[in-house]
Formats: C-alpha cells, structure tokens, sequence
C-alpha cells in the first residue's frame, strides 16, 4: 500500500503545479512530511525509491522542470 500511496504522489508531483508548488514551498522537512501525509500520501523512503524504480523515474524530475522534489523532504537516495 506505501509504494502506491508514493506512486500516487510521483504522478500527483509530475502532473498538478500547484500541488507541487505547495509542496517545495515547505521548506521543513517535518512540516513537508506532515503536509504530504495530510495529503493522504503516507509512505516511506524505501516506498518512493521503489515507486521511483518501477515507474522509470529520476529522483529529480518534476512537474518544476528538474528540481529535486524529495532531497529536502527525505534524505537524498541515487536510483542507480
């Protein structure tokens, strides 16, 4: 349930601006993670590099043209 719950927030990252916007405008990574799950995306680091991994996306797309959207809320991983 954790790997769709970050797949969902990827494609939600990827595909909704605003909600991306929202989310790196959180600059605590406590309030970040508090925002997201309020969002109803709970997952963990090992959910999202999984999510990552077989959705055939880098770690550092986003819906913002190549900002990371999970260095400051997770620590950084490398999908290799």
């Amino acid at each position: 349930m954790s790997v769709e719950n970050a797949k969902a927030f990827v494609e939600k990252m990827q595909s909704n601006e605003t909600f991306c916007q929202r989310v790196m405008a959180i600059s605590d990574i406590e309030d970040r993670i508090s925002f997201i799950a309020k969002q109803g995306y709970i997952f963990e680091e090992d959910d999202i590099v999984q999510a990552c991994s077989e959705m055939n996306v880098d770690p550092i797309d986003c819906a913002q043209g190549g900002s990371c959207i999970y260095c400051q809320m997770l620590p950084c991983f490398v999908i290799e």
